[in-house]
């Protein structure tokens, strides 16, 4: 067995680079697309959303809020765990 040691926040940059590169990539072929296919669809009606019911933009925002907030209570759950699994000598 080797001794290597993994720099896990080089790894995670990495990882985060190569998905805003992909990210990058769809967002222009989307645009490239939608350009070329403009005069089409400008003719078309624009849809209305019902009074009732949140835009696609409103609903992206507040999925991602509610998604944070999940995030940060299972990281608070997580910590407790930790905290109650660890030795107290070692909780240093």
């Amino acid at each position: 067995m080797s001794n290597t040691t993994i720099d896990f926040a080089s790894v995670q940059n990495d990882l985060l680079d190569a998905i805003k590169e992909g990210q990058d990539f769809t967002l222009g072929a989307v645009k490239t697309v939608a350009d070329a296919f403009r005069p089409l669809t400008s003719a078309l009606p624009t849809p209305s959303y019902p009074e009732n019911l949140p835009t696609p933009a409103e609903t992206i925002e507040a999925s991602f809020k509610f998604v944070g907030r999940l995030i940060d209570a299972q990281h608070d759950f997580a910590r407790q765990l930790v905290d109650l699994l660890t030795p107290a000598d070692s909780a240093s």
